[in-house]
């Protein structure tokens, strides 16, 4: 069953004051970690006395996974980062692993910072750090924007630095937006659903880990986070169809068409849909 986890980031003192049982570590971007056996070991003695909960990987590569089941620990789940801008993560290999090992694998990051999402919609100039928020968003949002014209329009770039980030968001907003907002426009949802659905229909897709800085901010209201988790559950009312797989998968360069799970129905997953916090 797809799952959408929602990942509330709140401050640190409410954080200090949850409950140990609710915690559920995630090992991130150990890629060339020799360690990660040592921490595995450490974590699943914690598992085993009851002090945490689960235990999730991010972001490993496939010979690490290997590695890790090998030794007898298991995941409990696998976070990849994957969305329409950078959708070659969540290739063959992985997919392997994936099946091989059981392990089921949840994409994070999948609206690409805000970037698949209406929040830049007619926005004519690239957003300033006060824009955005916080320095990480900004940065996450111009390195997933600048890998995306490297790997898609890399012959097309201008040779002056002083251009290329102004380029790039002229491509965003001429490539991308405008074919999401048609497809969202077709099924009266927001742009953020398709980009939850597409991932959704990608083979083996368990679920999406969608962050969540709202309640940092002292002016947002609940109902204003309420109606955006509504929106995003509007994922599990549509299918896309193969042209506008095609059109999404054009996008960010994914030769693999995927399709929706076999026997997939959409009713059953409305009623027993999950939303974690």
């Amino acid at each position: 069953m797809n799952d959408i986890l929602i990942k509330i980031k709140s401050s640190a003192n409410s954080l200090a004051s949850a409950s140990l049982f609710a915690i559920s570590p995630t090992i991130s971007d150990c890629k060339g970690s020799p360690y990660h056996l040592e921490v595995m070991d450490h974590l699943k003695e914690l598992q085993r006395e009851g002090l945490i909960r689960s235990i999730a990987g991010k972001n490993f590569p496939p010979s690490m996974l290997r590695s890790i089941h090998g030794c007898g620990f298991r995941l409990d789940n696998h976070q990849l980062d994957c969305n329409v801008l950078k959708p070659n993560t969540w290739d063959a290999e992985q997919q392997s692993v994936a099946l091989d090992l059981e392990l089921p694998t949840l994409f994070s990051n999948p609206l690409a910072g805000g970037l698949l999402t209406n929040r830049f919609v007619d926005q004519r100039f690239p957003p300033l750090s006060s824009d955005v928020g916080r320095a990480a968003s900004q940065q996450q949002l111009s390195r997933t924007l600048w890998k995306w014209a490297l790997e898609i329009k890399f012959d097309q770039l201008p040779s002056n630095p002083k251009y290329q980030d102004f380029w790039t968001w002229n491509q965003y907003q001429k490539d991308v937006l405008p074919v999401m907002q048609s497809i969202a426009r077709k099924y009266d949802v927001d742009v953020a659903a398709v980009a939850l659905r597409w991932l959704f229909q990608l083979d083996q897709s368990r679920g999406v880990v969608v962050g969540c800085n709202m309640m940092n901010h002292p002016d947002i209201q609940e109902e204003q986070v309420a109606r955006r988790i509504k929106r995003l559950r509007e994922t599990f009312t549509f299918e896309l169809d193969n042209d506008d797989t095609d059109c999404l998968n054009e996008i960010g360069g994914f030769d693999k068409v995927t399709g929706p799970e076999v026997g997939v129905d959409l009713g059953e997953m409305m009623s027993n849909k999950k939303l974690w916090l």
